[in-house]
């Protein structure tokens, strides 16, 4: 059975005809739930482990907010340099 899509589409027009079972076929095999749940999960832990280390240096070791914020920010731009410079992508940096 052919229906009419009245949707923006997957392929980026508007409009169209689809048939129901391969519009079911996509959503089925869609993987935005799995990004989406990915996303979270390394935004929380990325939040929790800055917030955890920023008061760890500031509070706990006396250095201030100030000498917290440069000591990471040095960090992560010693990061970006090794990936911005690297040939290929590298997924994990566990130390070079």
């Amino acid at each position: 059975m052919r229906t009419n899509v009245l949707r923006f589409g997957v392929d980026g027009v508007w409009g169209g005809e689809q048939s129901e079972s391969a519009g079911e076929a996509r959503a089925a095999t869609s993987k935005v739930p799995q990004v989406a749940i990915a996303f979270w999960i390394i935004k929380i832990a990325a939040t929790t482990l800055g917030e955890t280390g920023g008061d760890a240096l500031s509070m706990t070791m006396n250095f201030g907010y100030l000498l917290s914020t440069a000591i990471f920010m040095a960090c992560f731009i010693a990061a970006l340099a090794v990936q911005i410079r690297a040939k290929k992508f590298i997924r994990f940096f566990i130390g070079l």
